[in-house]
């Protein structure tokens, strides 16, 4: 935890021993007599408040700057709080202004938003009382930062755009970040056409303003863009541009990025050991850091490594570290991105329950970010996996009918009345995946019964009635170890169960019963009244819904039956014996409801 801000003054006290004790540790004679001027100011401006103030706050800048330098991000808090303490007390000057600049981007790099957001709130006032244009251009700049890093997308790109208006002709540094950080912003949302125009802006205002970091980044977000593109070649050469020259300024943390961006494209290009090679040089260079967002990626890059070699708990490790480093930082970004790589090796491991949940957050996140692409790439994983759940759906239920031809199309219009039923209740989208599937195969139990029994013209005997009455169980032990991510089994096992305990196999009664085994127990009954069976002829719809309006509270559950004769009355519920409708439509109609998706 940071330290209050009415603690400013006791915090340049502990600053200036701090500075005192590491003058007399420092390595070499210049460093020494830098960090002596830098206790002598604090310690001044502790004798006289009053006095220069300025040359106070600029050593608490440089004193934060160096405690970062040297990975003590706590006491560089510490000097950045303390001038954050003289900005209230209104000591304002661009030199505060500064401070604040660097008190947000260390509280970003720790995932303090809120704090972050504050400090380049507090420094944006301070330019704006000296209308310093240049000053309010970069930390909106800033602000742009913060807020993609946060997910706030349209804000930062409204933060970006405002400070490209307020950029003078000959303001080339400030520009050419600015484009750099609207390339990466537009890269996130999948514009990669935009993305890669904005690097290319900044690149001769980077060569003009003799910004060579910025270069190297400028070089490593156009490696992005092309590796978005799947054009490993173009962006191998980008990256290898970047690191040469990142290398070369001992620039660690846009090194460390690069590493990571080459062991990424290694992975995507299914080759493990330079992709572990470059990982763990990065991982090592951002534990220095404390990069946490960093480690975060490294961590998700080296699950995606150890998914390669097919070692599943390794990769798992990584992943579970990705997503808790994500969730620490409050990076739904990367929280999207570690969802859908772990998704996908528990989907190569067999693990499709898992796989369809993790990808189900991953599309949720990236959904809420607007983030076309990456949405795309997830949906097209988690429609192969349930394209395996569609086929064993309709084999099953095809047996069922091959077996029984009175049923013809019967589990079809129960999963249709069933899911109309879901779409009245408001319930959410995954309910109504489990109430479907769980509807065309509430009588795949039947498949064990005899034939002579199922096809029986007359009346069963108690015996038989008790063979009929195994199919639940039958039906989901039938199903082994199919797993689905909607409890589609539960729903199967008590679709015969009633409202007031009287049904089976667990004489569950009132609440106790799922709601979709509610659902298809009153979807069922309907369309079994009102289709011919080998011991009776259809009823009519009305005498169908005349039952149902009888039994309401007895057989099912009162609100259901309310909501069921509203669809009748409406004729959105009909009887239709002769009706069929496939798995695949239904499945579809899942996606149209018009209710929020959870997540998963």
């Amino acid at each position: 935890m940071t330290r209050p801000l009415d603690a400013a003054i006791i915090d340049i006290r502990t600053i200036a021993e701090d500075v005192a004790a590491l003058a007399g540790q420092a390595d070499g004679p210049a460093l020494r007599r830098r960090l002596r001027r830098h206790a002598d100011a604090l310690k001044a401006a502790l004798r006289d408040p009053a006095g220069d103030t300025e040359d106070a706050i600029q050593a608490s800048v440089d004193l934060a700057d160096r405690y970062l330098q040297l990975g003590d991000r706590k006491r560089s808090l510490a000097c950045l709080e303390a001038v954050r303490g003289a900005c209230r007390r209104g000591l304002c000057s661009a030199a505060a202004a500064a401070a604040m600049k660097q008190a947000g981007r260390l509280y970003r790099s720790r995932g303090l938003w809120d704090e972050a957001l504050a400090a380049y709130d507090t420094a944006l006032s301070i330019y704006a009382e000296q209308d310093d244009e240049q000053g309010l251009a970069d930390i909106e700049n800033s602000l742009g930062i913060a807020n993609f890093e946060k997910g706030r997308w349209e804000e930062s790109e409204r933060h970006y755009l405002r400070a490209l208006d307020l950029i003078g002709d000959e303001a080339f540094a400030l520009r050419a970040k600015i484009n750099n950080n609207l390339g990466a912003l537009y890269n996130a949302r999948g514009e990669t056409d935009k993305a890669v125009n904005s690097y290319l802006r900044s690149i001769p205002d980077f060569q003009l303003a003799g910004n060579q970091l910025g270069l190297a980044q400028a070089y490593h977000n156009l490696g992005m863009s092309f590796a978005a593109r799947s054009d490993w070649a173009s962006a191998g050469e980008y990256y290898d541009k970047s690191i040469e020259i990142s290398e070369s300024l001992d620039a660690r943390e846009l090194t460390a990025l690069t590493y990571l961006n080459l062991a990424d494209l290694h992975v995507k290009t299914a080759s493990p050991l330079p992709a572990e090679e470059y990982c763990r040089l990065a991982e090592a260079m951002l534990a220095e850091l404390d990069d946490r967002l960093g480690l975060a990626e490294a961590h998700k890059i080296l699950g995606a490594v150890a998914a390669l070699k097919r070692d599943w708990d390794a990769a798992r490790s990584h992943f579970e570290r990705s997503i808790a480093l994500n969730e620490e930082c409050s990076s739904p970004l990367g929280l999207a991105e570690a969802y859908y790589e772990f998704g996908r090796m528990c989907r190569d491991a067999d693990r499709t329950e898992e796989a369809h949940s993790l990808l189900g957050r991953s599309l949720v996140l990236f959904e809420r970010l607007q983030a076309a692409r990456d949405a795309e790439s997830v949906r097209g994983e988690v429609a192969k996996i349930e394209k395996l759940y569609l086929d064993v759906i309709e084999a099953l239920s095809s047996a069922v009918e091959n077996k029984d031809h009175y049923t013809q199309g019967h589990s079809s219009r129960v999963a249709h009345i069933s899911l109309r039923l879901v779409e009245a209740l408001r319930l959410d989208e995954a309910t109504a995946r489990g109430v479907v599937i769980a509807a065309y195969l509430h009588d795949v139990g039947k498949i064990t019964t005899p034939d002579t029994i199922l096809n029986k013209p007359g009346k069963l005997t108690e015996a038989e009635y008790d063979q009929i009455k195994r199919h639940p169980e039958a039906g989901v032990a039938s199903l082994g170890d199919v797993q689905f991510p909607w409890p589609v089994k539960q729903y199967i096992l008590h679709h015969h169960e009633r409202y007031d305990g009287s049904g089976y196999p667990g004489r569950l009664q009132g609440d106790e019963i799922p709601i979709g085994a509610r659902i298809i127990a009153l979807a069922d009954f309907f369309d079994a009244l009102t289709t011919d069976r080998s011991y009776r002829r259809a009823w009519s719809q009305e005498q169908a819904v005349d039952i149902i309006r009888k039994n309401r509270g007895v057989l099912f559950d009162p609100h259901l039956t309310d909501c069921f004769l509203a669809l009748v009355e409406q004729r959105i519920i009909e009887a239709a014996p002769e009706s069929r409708f496939s798995m695949a439509d239904l499945w579809k109609q899942c996606t149209q409801l018009g209710v929020p998706v959870p997540a998963v």
